[in-house]
Protein backbone atom coordinates (compact mmCIF):
# COMPACT_ATOMS: atom_id res chain seq x y z
CA UNK A 1 0.00 0.00 0.00
CA UNK A 2 2.91 2.28 1.20
CA UNK A 3 4.70 1.27 -2.37
CA UNK A 4 1.30 2.01 -4.17
CA UNK A 5 0.96 5.95 -2.34
CA UNK A 6 4.95 6.71 -3.21
CA UNK A 7 4.54 5.88 -6.65
CA UNK A 8 1.11 7.78 -7.25
CA UNK A 9 2.88 11.23 -5.54
CA UNK A 10 6.01 10.28 -7.72
CA UNK A 11 4.28 10.32 -10.84
CA UNK A 12 1.90 13.53 -9.35
CA UNK A 13 5.61 15.00 -8.65
CA UNK A 14 6.27 14.50 -12.69
CA UNK A 15 3.20 15.60 -13.73
CA UNK A 16 3.54 18.70 -11.90
CA UNK A 17 6.83 19.48 -13.10
CA UNK A 18 6.03 19.07 -16.96
CA UNK A 19 2.46 20.84 -16.52
CA UNK A 20 4.78 23.90 -14.96
CA UNK A 21 7.01 23.54 -17.56
CA UNK A 22 5.04 23.50 -20.49
CA UNK A 23 2.89 26.54 -19.52
CA UNK A 24 6.19 28.62 -18.50
CA UNK A 25 5.94 32.24 -20.41
CA UNK A 26 8.84 31.29 -22.05
CA UNK A 27 7.51 28.22 -23.93
CA UNK A 28 5.41 30.45 -26.00
CA UNK A 29 8.39 31.82 -27.35
CA UNK A 30 10.78 30.07 -30.07
CA UNK A 31 14.13 29.55 -27.70
CA UNK A 32 15.42 27.00 -25.82
CA UNK A 33 15.69 24.25 -28.62
CA UNK A 34 19.32 23.14 -29.85
CA UNK A 35 19.14 23.74 -33.71
CA UNK A 36 20.14 20.23 -34.64
CA UNK A 37 16.83 19.52 -33.77
CA UNK A 38 15.21 21.16 -36.99
CA UNK A 39 18.56 20.17 -38.96
CA UNK A 40 18.50 16.66 -38.61
CA UNK A 41 16.13 13.76 -38.82
CA UNK A 42 15.48 11.16 -35.64
CA UNK A 43 15.60 8.22 -38.51
CA UNK A 44 19.07 7.04 -39.85
CA UNK A 45 19.25 7.82 -43.33
CA UNK A 46 22.51 7.06 -45.44
CA UNK A 47 24.62 10.01 -46.78
CA UNK A 48 23.86 12.62 -44.16
CA UNK A 49 23.56 15.51 -43.76
CA UNK A 50 23.41 15.67 -47.75
CA UNK A 51 20.77 13.00 -48.53
CA UNK A 52 18.54 14.86 -45.92
CA UNK A 53 19.47 18.91 -47.39
CA UNK A 54 18.12 17.36 -50.69
CA UNK A 55 15.33 15.87 -49.57
CA UNK A 56 14.62 19.04 -47.46
CA UNK A 57 14.96 20.79 -51.37
CA UNK A 58 12.95 18.31 -53.41
CA UNK A 59 10.24 18.65 -51.35
CA UNK A 60 10.19 22.52 -51.52
CA UNK A 61 10.69 22.25 -55.01
CA UNK A 62 7.51 19.72 -55.48
CA UNK A 63 5.36 21.88 -53.57
CA UNK A 64 6.02 25.09 -55.03
CA UNK A 65 6.06 23.34 -58.61
CA UNK A 66 2.26 22.14 -58.35
CA UNK A 67 1.66 25.98 -56.40
CA UNK A 68 2.75 27.26 -59.77
CA UNK A 69 0.11 25.37 -62.02
CA UNK A 70 -2.53 25.66 -59.65
CA UNK A 71 -2.02 29.21 -60.19
CA UNK A 72 -1.42 28.92 -63.94
CA UNK A 73 -4.42 26.61 -64.06
CA UNK A 74 -7.04 27.99 -61.89
CA UNK A 75 -9.49 30.28 -64.44
CA UNK A 76 -9.24 26.55 -66.64
CA UNK A 77 -10.24 24.03 -63.63
CA UNK A 78 -12.42 26.08 -61.90
CA UNK A 79 -14.02 28.08 -64.48
CA UNK A 80 -17.26 29.44 -63.20
CA UNK A 81 -17.32 32.86 -62.99
CA UNK A 82 -16.98 33.93 -59.29
CA UNK A 83 -13.76 31.62 -59.44
CA UNK A 84 -11.01 34.00 -61.87
CA UNK A 85 -7.70 34.55 -61.12
CA UNK A 86 -8.33 37.65 -59.13
CA UNK A 87 -9.66 35.65 -56.51
CA UNK A 88 -7.93 32.73 -55.75
CA UNK A 89 -6.51 33.70 -52.96
CA UNK A 90 -9.75 34.37 -51.23
CA UNK A 91 -9.55 30.75 -50.01
CA UNK A 92 -8.22 29.57 -47.10
CA UNK A 93 -6.85 26.29 -48.99
CA UNK A 94 -4.63 28.85 -51.08
CA UNK A 95 -3.71 30.50 -48.08
CA UNK A 96 -2.51 27.12 -46.15
CA UNK A 97 -0.92 25.60 -48.89
CA UNK A 98 1.06 28.82 -49.22
CA UNK A 99 2.38 28.27 -45.78
CA UNK A 100 3.00 24.90 -46.25
CA UNK A 101 5.33 26.31 -49.29
CA UNK A 102 6.99 28.91 -47.06
CA UNK A 103 7.50 26.02 -44.73
CA UNK A 104 9.33 23.69 -46.32
CA UNK A 105 11.35 26.57 -48.49
CA UNK A 106 12.31 28.13 -45.17
CA UNK A 107 13.11 24.99 -43.48
CA UNK A 108 15.79 23.57 -46.67
CA UNK A 109 17.56 26.99 -46.41
CA UNK A 110 17.58 26.74 -42.72
CA UNK A 111 18.74 23.38 -43.19
CA UNK A 112 21.31 24.17 -45.20
CA UNK A 113 22.87 27.43 -43.50
CA UNK A 114 22.62 25.16 -40.40
CA UNK A 115 24.94 22.77 -41.80
CA UNK A 116 27.15 24.66 -43.46
CA UNK A 117 27.97 26.85 -40.17
CA UNK A 118 28.87 23.67 -38.59
CA UNK A 119 30.77 22.22 -41.38
CA UNK A 120 28.64 19.36 -41.99
CA UNK A 121 29.43 17.91 -38.65
CA UNK A 122 27.41 14.97 -37.22
CA UNK A 123 26.60 16.07 -34.13
CA UNK A 124 23.86 13.66 -33.19
CA UNK A 125 25.76 11.99 -30.09
CA UNK A 126 26.32 15.65 -28.53
CA UNK A 127 22.60 16.20 -29.14
CA UNK A 128 21.43 12.89 -27.13
CA UNK A 129 24.16 14.20 -24.26
CA UNK A 130 22.52 17.16 -24.11
CA UNK A 131 18.54 15.43 -24.11
CA UNK A 132 19.83 13.00 -21.55
CA UNK A 133 21.32 16.16 -19.39
CA UNK A 134 18.28 18.54 -19.64
CA UNK A 135 16.35 15.57 -18.57
CA UNK A 136 17.60 14.58 -15.61
CA UNK A 137 18.34 18.31 -14.54
CA UNK A 138 14.31 18.64 -15.12
CA UNK A 139 13.53 15.44 -13.29
CA UNK A 140 15.91 16.80 -10.38
CA UNK A 141 15.38 20.16 -10.06
CA UNK A 142 12.33 20.99 -11.81
CA UNK A 143 14.68 23.74 -13.85
CA UNK A 144 15.15 23.96 -17.99
CA UNK A 145 18.24 24.72 -18.50
CA UNK A 146 17.21 24.65 -22.49
CA UNK A 147 15.55 28.36 -21.79
CA UNK A 148 18.91 29.76 -22.26
CA UNK A 149 19.23 27.94 -25.81
CA UNK A 150 18.92 30.57 -28.06
CA UNK A 151 17.66 29.24 -31.44
CA UNK A 152 18.97 31.36 -34.79
CA UNK A 153 16.48 33.37 -36.33
CA UNK A 154 15.74 31.18 -39.18
CA UNK A 155 14.69 28.50 -37.33
CA UNK A 156 12.81 30.36 -35.26
CA UNK A 157 10.84 31.34 -38.82
CA UNK A 158 10.92 27.69 -39.83
CA UNK A 159 8.98 26.70 -36.18
CA UNK A 160 6.48 29.48 -36.49
CA UNK A 161 5.71 28.62 -40.25
CA UNK A 162 5.47 24.61 -39.10
CA UNK A 163 2.59 25.76 -36.72
CA UNK A 164 0.81 27.83 -38.85
CA UNK A 165 1.23 24.91 -42.21
CA UNK A 166 0.58 21.49 -40.48
CA UNK A 167 -2.43 22.84 -38.28
CA UNK A 168 -3.82 24.54 -41.28
CA UNK A 169 -3.02 21.86 -43.68
CA UNK A 170 -4.49 19.50 -41.24
CA UNK A 171 -7.86 21.38 -40.94
CA UNK A 172 -8.14 22.25 -44.62
CA UNK A 173 -8.08 19.10 -45.62
CA UNK A 174 -10.92 17.79 -42.94
CA UNK A 175 -12.98 20.21 -44.07
CA UNK A 176 -12.52 19.83 -47.58
CA UNK A 177 -13.32 15.76 -47.41
CA UNK A 178 -15.82 16.49 -44.29
CA UNK A 179 -18.06 19.22 -45.32
CA UNK A 180 -17.29 20.14 -49.22
CA UNK A 181 -16.38 16.86 -50.49
CA UNK A 182 -19.80 15.95 -51.42
CA UNK A 183 -20.85 19.12 -53.60
CA UNK A 184 -17.61 19.95 -55.07
CA UNK A 185 -15.76 16.61 -55.63
CA UNK A 186 -12.16 16.34 -56.62
CA UNK A 187 -11.60 17.03 -60.64
CA UNK A 188 -8.16 18.06 -60.67
CA UNK A 189 -4.12 17.32 -59.81
CA UNK A 190 -3.70 20.03 -57.67
CA UNK A 191 -6.83 20.02 -56.10
CA UNK A 192 -5.73 16.17 -54.91
CA UNK A 193 -1.94 18.21 -54.06
CA UNK A 194 -3.42 21.04 -52.10
CA UNK A 195 -6.10 18.80 -49.95
CA UNK A 196 -4.59 15.41 -49.51
CA UNK A 197 -0.50 15.26 -50.86
CA UNK A 198 0.17 18.37 -48.78
CA UNK A 199 -0.97 16.42 -45.70
CA UNK A 200 1.10 13.41 -46.71
CA UNK A 201 4.21 15.22 -46.70
CA UNK A 202 3.01 16.78 -43.45
CA UNK A 203 2.77 13.70 -41.35
CA UNK A 204 5.92 12.90 -42.52
CA UNK A 205 7.74 15.82 -41.13
CA UNK A 206 5.67 14.99 -37.66
CA UNK A 207 7.41 11.90 -37.83
CA UNK A 208 10.70 12.25 -38.96
CA UNK A 209 11.86 15.43 -37.58
CA UNK A 210 12.91 16.08 -34.52
CA UNK A 211 11.48 19.68 -33.48
CA UNK A 212 9.47 19.74 -30.74
CA UNK A 213 5.60 20.48 -30.28
CA UNK A 214 4.36 23.27 -27.61
CA UNK A 215 0.68 23.46 -26.14
CA UNK A 216 1.37 26.73 -26.04
CA UNK A 217 1.85 27.16 -29.55
CA UNK A 218 -1.61 26.29 -30.51
CA UNK A 219 -2.33 30.13 -30.00
CA UNK A 220 -0.41 31.05 -33.57
CA UNK A 221 -2.83 29.10 -35.43
CA UNK A 222 -5.70 29.85 -33.32
CA UNK A 223 -4.94 33.62 -34.61
CA UNK A 224 -4.14 33.04 -37.88
CA UNK A 225 -7.97 30.96 -38.18
CA UNK A 226 -9.68 34.47 -36.56
CA UNK A 227 -7.43 36.64 -39.09
CA UNK A 228 -9.20 34.22 -41.87
CA UNK A 229 -12.44 34.50 -40.53
CA UNK A 230 -12.01 37.79 -39.80
CA UNK A 231 -10.90 38.88 -43.49
CA UNK A 232 -14.08 36.88 -44.38
CA UNK A 233 -16.49 39.20 -42.50
CA UNK A 234 -15.22 42.56 -43.69
CA UNK A 235 -15.00 40.59 -47.62
CA UNK A 236 -18.90 40.21 -47.23
CA UNK A 237 -19.23 43.75 -45.76
CA UNK A 238 -18.22 44.85 -48.68
CA UNK A 239 -20.28 43.37 -50.99
CA UNK A 240 -18.74 39.42 -51.24
CA UNK A 241 -17.86 38.52 -54.52
CA UNK A 242 -19.48 40.81 -55.88
CA UNK A 243 -16.60 43.29 -54.90
CA UNK A 244 -14.88 41.54 -57.80
CA UNK A 245 -17.81 40.59 -60.26
CA UNK A 246 -21.39 40.30 -60.77
CA UNK A 247 -21.93 37.38 -59.12
CA UNK A 248 -24.87 36.91 -57.39
CA UNK A 249 -23.37 34.70 -54.33
CA UNK A 250 -21.31 36.85 -51.91
CA UNK A 251 -19.60 34.08 -49.65
CA UNK A 252 -16.47 32.84 -50.50
CA UNK A 253 -17.79 28.79 -49.37
CA UNK A 254 -20.78 27.98 -49.98
CA UNK A 255 -21.07 25.55 -46.94
CA UNK A 256 -19.01 27.59 -44.64
CA UNK A 257 -18.18 30.76 -43.68
CA UNK A 258 -21.50 31.99 -45.26
CA UNK A 259 -22.12 35.29 -43.50
CA UNK A 260 -25.19 36.34 -45.31
CA UNK A 261 -27.07 32.72 -44.53
CA UNK A 262 -25.59 31.79 -41.61
CA UNK A 263 -24.22 34.94 -39.51
CA UNK A 264 -24.89 33.47 -35.87
CA UNK A 265 -23.06 30.40 -36.92
CA UNK A 266 -20.21 32.42 -38.28
CA UNK A 267 -19.49 34.25 -34.99
CA UNK A 268 -19.39 31.10 -33.59
CA UNK A 269 -16.78 29.68 -35.24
Amino acid sequence: MDHTTQSGDSWRKKLNRILRREFSPELIGFNGVHANKFATPLIYIPFQPYSWILYRFVTAFYLKLWMVLHIMNWEKNYPRESDSKAKMFLYLSNWVYSLLCAYFLFSAVSTLVHHLKTACKDTSTTVNREDQQITKSIECSGQDPCKNITLPWYFKITWFLQNLAFVGTIMVTILRWGVDIGDNPMKHASDIHIHGIGLIFVCIDIFVIASPFRLQHVVYPLIFGLIYSAFTGFFYLAGGTKFIDDDKNTSIYETILDWGTYPKEQQLL
